[in-house]
């Protein structure tokens, strides 16, 4: 009876273990559905399209906690997609531009990030920047008219999104790689082809300037560090006549992101209404 009793003990206990594996297993990937609308410049309708992209929290868990609490808090709904110019890197951007109920452009601001990657001393999360990979996008520190990377700098990066469209060795290991997408899949094709046709034709898209304005408080990073965010086509800016624009003081290690940039951004048509934009991101 006692035998009986052991045996049944260490089944229970067996059991409790095998559950409690499988619960974490399916904890380590979180898949999410980015869903988005797209102008399709051959057929000339609108189409419906959803990337999905698995998270590997058991190599960046506070990265894909604080996307997952974003999605959940619907920060990533109404975004617009954006590429960098002159940029030695090459990738789309998502999450920290929306379209306002008027079409226009605003910001998205989150809280920072740890930076969970290999030169920030979390090696788990090491993969590689190339097309297919999903990362967060972060900033570096102004420093003799180059970048600089630091402690602070590398734990800059908020719930932005970069979309890699090709390799990027240069940032391996300096930011931090949270996911991947299915590159076999044919609706992931379908997301990129589409998201390459609309920037494919400076027709197609559109520039605009982002810009900070005021004076740079380090304690207040969840407002900016208190700077304003500006935005203005680019045919319209002319720094000259912008007072108090901000440029990242080099002795002072200030985030140079706030610096002002050029970026390009899916047409607005003559609806009125966004040519590429994301509708919404649902954790599955």
């Amino acid at each position: 009876m006692k035998l009986k009793k052991i045996l049944v003990n260490i089944v229970a206990v067996l059991m409790v273990c095998c559950s409690a594996l499988i619960f974490t297993a399916c904890e380590d990937i979180v898949t999410v559905e980015v869903n988005f609308t797209v102008y399709n410049y051959e057929t000339e309708e609108k189409e419906d399209l959803t990337l999905t992209v698995s998270l590997y929290r058991h190599l960046a868990p506070e990265t894909v906690d604080g996307i997952v609490k974003n999605v959940n808090d619907g920060a990533y709904n109404n975004l617009a997609v954006y590429k960098f110019v002159d940029s030695n890197t090459d990738q789309f951007m998502l999450g920290d531009l929306k379209y306002a109920e008027d079409g226009s452009l605003t910001q998205v601001i989150l809280p920072e990030i740890k930076g969970e990657f290999e030169s920030n001393g979390v090696t788990g999360s090491n993969l590689k920047v190339e097309k297919g990979s999903i990362g967060i996008w972060r900033s570096y520190y102004s420093y003799d008219n180059g970048f600089s990377t630091s402690t602070d700098a590398r734990d800059s990066g908020r719930g932005t999104w970069f979309i890699p469209t090709s390799a990027s060795t240069s940032l391996d290991g300096y930011v931090c790689v949270f996911g991947k997408v299915d590159l076999e899949d044919d609706a992931t094709t379908d997301v990129f082809t589409a998201l390459e046709n609309a920037f494919s034709s400076s027709e197609r898209y559109d520039n605009y300037v982002v810009y900070y304005t005021g004076s740079y408080n380090e304690e207040d990073a969840l407002n900016n560090y208190g700077l304003t965010f500006n935005i203005a086509p680019y045919e319209d800016f002319n720094e000259d006549n912008i007072e108090n624009l901000f440029e990242a003081d080099n002795d002072k290690q200030q985030l140079s992101c706030y610096n002002h940039y050029t970026i390009s951004v899916p047409q607005i048509m003559q609806d009125n209404t966004q040519s590429v934009k994301v509708t919404s991101v649902i954790v599955k």
